[in-house]
């Protein structure tokens, strides 16, 4: 915390200063707001992680961490300039109805009492999130709300504008795993809204979406359909409380008009009901308060006593010193003369130790004298930052991954592991064969033949009808023998037939003539003398030897991310796996179905044994470095840091050995004698030293930062170059 100066060096006319403080569960954030003519901006913002969680550190740590973050955001201004005034933005679980929780409670008027803040009200985060995106969609909105910590997941189940539920998981996995599980949990939802909307500060926000695009959600969940997946910018919820806050302190944000603004439970007025609600009470004890439920007679009555005063560290102190010194006139000493003033001695006249008031009058200038010489030697530090657009190198090589051989660089050989893991799943498909099933039309005929002997016709003889519809006999049918003379009237004989095909088309009408296997229709004839019937046809979906395929590739390129990340963790500190498997294999397939048989859905079940490659990390970038030993300029060198590998493909030699195709991207900066150039920056202004920056071989952006700031000491770096740190950085694409 910045520490007010003494009275005596006078006010002067400058905005006000207000805090934010947003306590996630990971980390807290510390946002400072300046307000001028009635309008609010932020002039900065900073954020402080906890080692665990908020929920698990004492209270020493919970308030050495505000402390950090709020000296960290204030270090802008001159230490004179108080901040008091603060709003919290609190998590769900930290408030019920309109307050905060008794236990967070004391616990953040604690820590108000220590640090000098007083307490505006609070907000709590997921809902000034979902308020602000309605500010910016003009509609309330409908959605599921997905905060994603390092390592904690919060969601929210927001709908028609209001917070509904909250819960949280730790992230073991693939974060879309933790929100699919941690969503069945939410047992009152009877539907979904159709939207998830990604709420996070510390992941790389186009791979955490397109992971949760990717992911396939377990049909336990109530969505109608497949949800839309967005994500929120960055910083969007510190955006939201300090808009907020703003309206609740009755300013307008700068260059965001707000037409609707979540507003924070204010600490109430005596119109209306006790500040007690929100819990801060000035100049009193929280836990001298009556309770609910007390009996009146029972209310401790407690005078006020003032509020303990500020704690200062002894840096802060140091800058007062600074400060004193500053206004009292003093000039610096540059270079050789600090030694010099620093061990000079005094003799004073032998009356004056009778006048110990004339010592200390005497002694206070020296002191400060020193202390000030001493900071602006010892403590000034300064860094520059250079941004240098680097000079790539491409290379694409061929690498062998062995098991029995050792790493040698030049022969491009990598010393590697075989790791093997397994994955259980299922995953289904609708079904694309067709097929069609029905019955065939039966019915009873007359035979007519004119045949000279007796005549048997088998069982399976074929009948052709008019319309060439084709039927077979059930059974034999027998012909007697008849006279050649065509008046003679021909023998008959009745049978059962059936129609070689399923369909309707065969149910014929009475009256039909059959032509009776190769006979002419002049020596024997078919006729039935009533309709066919029983003849029917449908189209049915069943299993296709494609539907199989389908979910047979599928199904390893679903697991394979969850096994990569198995992989990972079987592996010793210093190697890696190779992102690419050299294969898998399905085992214990299991589907619900066979090919040809009837279903709409097909579904498998199935053990997937995957093969990878462990090796150590730093094995490819000495070959990379081996390679490129000779092609480097000597006034260039690599930055490691910024080497990037691309596995483009992979394929088993033998049991022994796997070759991979590897592409390599490498930068390469300019060589920088980091001692000369803080040298030549020792004394110089801030412009005159960033000018010497630009200056350098292919910088792009040069920035100085010097601590602490104070205006005795102007813009310019710390005279001794050793206190000046030079640093370079890839300019980005």
């Amino acid at each position: 915390m910045l520490i007010p100066f003494l009275s005596f060096f006078g006010k002067k006319d400058a905005p006000k200063y207000f805090l934010v403080l947003l306590l996630r569960h990971e980390k807290v954030q510390a946002v400072l707001l300046e307000e001028h003519n009635g309008t609010i901006s932020v002039k900065a913002k900073e954020e402080v992680s906890f080692a665990n969680s908020i929920e698990h550190v004492s209270d020493g740590e919970f308030l050495a961490h505000l402390d950090e973050a709020i000296s960290k955001a204030e270090s802008i201004l001159s230490v004179n300039i108080p901040t008091h005034k603060t709003v919290f933005g609190v998590k769900p679980d930290w408030s019920e109805e309109t307050r905060i929780k008794k236990q967070h409670l004391l616990r953040l008027k604690k820590a108000c009492d220590a640090l000098g803040l007083s307490p505006v009200g609070f907000l709590v985060i997921p809902e000034a999130i979902v308020h602000r995106m309605k500010q910016e969609e003009g509609i309330p909105i409908s959605t599921i709300l997905i905060e994603v910590g390092k390592k904690t997941m919060f969601i929210s189940l927001v709908k028609a504008g209001r917070v509904l539920e909250t819960k949280s998981v730790p992230i073991e996995g693939s974060c879309p795993s933790a929100a699919d599980e941690l969503l069945k949990q939410f047992e009152n939802a009877e539907i979904f809204p159709s939207r998830i909307t990604l709420f996070n500060d510390d992941r790389n926000e186009d791979t955490l979406l397109q992971e949760f695009i990717g992911h396939t959600w377990s049909t336990r969940l109530p969505f109608l359909h497949v949800p839309q997946i967005t994500s929120l910018p960055k910083n969007f919820g510190v955006e939201a409380v300090v808009s907020a806050s703003a309206t609740q302190m009755g300013f307008e944000v700068l260059e965001s008009a707000q037409e609707e603004v979540t507003q924070p439970t204010p600490i109430p007025s005596e119109n209306n009901s006790s500040p007690k609600q929100f819990g801060f009470i000035q100049e009193t004890d929280v836990a001298l308060t009556q309770t609910d439920g007390q009996d009146d007679s029972e209310e401790q009555i407690t005078a006020p006593s003032p509020p303990p005063p500020k704690k200062t560290s002894l840096f802060k102190k140091t800058l007062l010193v600074a400060k004193n010194l500053y206004t009292q006139g003093l000039t610096m000493v540059h270079g050789k003369k600090f030694p010099t003033i620093l061990h000079v001695s005094f003799n004073f006249p032998s009356g004056i130790i009778r006048h110990p008031k004339l010592i200390i009058a005497l002694a206070i200038p020296l002191v400060v004298l020193c202390a000030g010489a001493w900071l602006y030697l010892y403590g000034l530090k300064a860094t520059a930052t250079v941004t240098i657009a680097p000079e790539i190198i491409k290379q694409t090589e061929d690498i062998t991954f062995s098991s029995t051989a050792d790493s040698n660089p030049s022969s491009r050989i990598v010393r590697s592991s075989i790791i093997s893991v397994s994955q259980q799943g299922s995953s289904s498909t609708q079904t694309t064969g067709k097929k069609e099933i029905g019955e065939k039309a039966k019915g009873t005929v007359t035979i007519f033949g004119r045949f000279s002997e007796e005549k048997t016709l088998p069982k399976g003889t074929l009948l052709v009808s008019s319309n060439n519809l084709e039927f077979t006999l059930d059974g034999d049918a027998r012909l007697a023998s008849t006279s050649a003379d065509a008046s003679t009237e021909p023998s008959t004989a009745k049978a059962s037939i059936t129609a070689r095909a399923i369909g309707k088309e065969a149910n014929l009408p009475s009256n039909e003539k059959f032509s009776v296997g190769d006979f002419d229709t002049s020596i024997v004839v078919g006729k039935n003398d009533s309709a066919f019937s029983g003849g029917s046809k449908k189209e049915i979906r069943v299993v296709s030897e494609k539907d199989i395929q389908k979910l047979t590739d599928g199904l390893p390129k679903q697991l394979e991310q969850k096994a990569r990340e198995d992989a990972a963790k079987k592996v010793s500190d210093g190697e890696t796996v190779l992102p690419t498997f050299v294969k898998h294999v399905l085992v214990e397939k299991k589907f619900n179905k066979k090919t040809g048989e009837e279903s709409d859905v097909l579904n498998l079940q199935a053990t997937v044994e995957y093969t990878g490659i462990s090796y150590q990390k730093n094995q490819l970038q000495d070959i990379a470095l081996a390679l490129l030993q000779n092609q480097i300029p000597t006034n260039l060198s690599i930055v490691t840091e910024g080497m990037k590998k691309e596995i483009q493909k992979v394929s088993i030699k033998n049991a022994d050995e796997i070759a991979a195709t590897i592409s390599f991207t490498i930068p390469l900066l300019p060589k920088i004698d980091a001692k000369e150039l803080a040298k030549k920056l020792a004394g110089r202004e801030i412009t005159d030293a960033e000018d010497i920056l630009l200056g350098l071989p292919a910088a792009s952006d040069a920035k100085i930062k010097i601590t602490p700031r104070l205006p005795v000491f102007g813009n310019k770096l710390p005279i001794r170059f050793e206190n000046i740190t030079i640093q370079s950085q890839i300019a980005n694409d």
